[in-house]
């Protein structure tokens, strides 16, 4: 399930191009209940455009095809999102 998720988030997360470059990163607790994502972030990025996409991208990303309840946090980073 979590490839599925990071796969969804990264189809989903799109980056302004002059943060693409950047060594940017945030960290997300997600808490998926029937495919409803509800986040909080352990730690913001300093560029609140980067912010605003990583919430965009969750956004985006609800419902996601899962049963049940499952918790993980991603880092959105640059370049990858990782999951863990």
């Amino acid at each position: 399930a979590i490839e599925l998720i990071k796969q969804i988030l990264e189809e989903n997360f799109s980056l302004p191009i002059y943060l693409k470059n950047k060594e940017l990163s945030a960290v997300v607790l997600l808490e998926i209940k029937n495919g409803i994502i509800t986040y909080k972030f352990l730690q913001k990025s300093k560029n609140e455009d980067f912010n605003r996409a990583v919430e965009e991208c969750l956004k985006q990303s609800s419902p996601l095809p899962i049963e049940g309840e499952l918790k993980l946090t991603v880092k959105f980073r640059s370049i990858k999102i990782e999951a863990y």
